[in-house]
């Protein structure tokens, strides 16, 4: 699969005139094999004009996060569309794509974790930071599971 994804970018270079568009969807899909599922969920091509690619985020914190993973990102890309295709990656805050994201909520989100992680969140004196321990441990359960 890999091998037919990167001759993808040799077959759009051979036609005499090759269309944005079409060299837009074949970045945009390079994108999201290299991001990964948790950065799919909170991110979203937006555009791609002369090798920048725009990338919609959820929030302020994954732009920071982001902008410094960007040059990792932009090298796995470029490997994947076998050339310097993509030369920058701008990351926009769209408040709109973390409604996308967080499915509707009638309550409260209790996480789903053993006593035994249950016991260990309980030495932990920040509400918050306990909440978010149990949350991100139930996630990543559920991910594993």
């Amino acid at each position: 699969m890999e091998q037919l994804f990167t001759s993808i970018p040799a077959i759009i270079a051979s036609l005499d005139t090759p269309d944005a568009r079409v060299e837009e969807v074949i970045v945009f899909a390079a994108w999201k094999r290299t991001a990964g599922a948790a950065i799919n969920e909170r991110t979203a091509p937006r555009e791609f004009l002369e090798r920048r690619l725009v990338v919609s985020v959820e929030t302020e914190t994954w732009r920071l996060h982001l902008e410094e993973l960007a040059p990792q990102i932009l090298s796995r890309m470029n490997t994947k569309l076998a050339g310097r295709v993509v030369t920058f990656i701008e990351f926009l805050v769209d408040p709109a794509l973390s409604r996308r994201t967080k499915p509707h909520d009638d309550g409260p989100n209790e996480p789903i974790v053993s006593p035994a992680l249950t016991a260990a969140a309980d030495a932990i004196s920040d509400p918050h930071l306990r909440e978010t321990f149990l949350q991100a441990a139930s996630a990543y359960l559920n991910v594993r599971s």
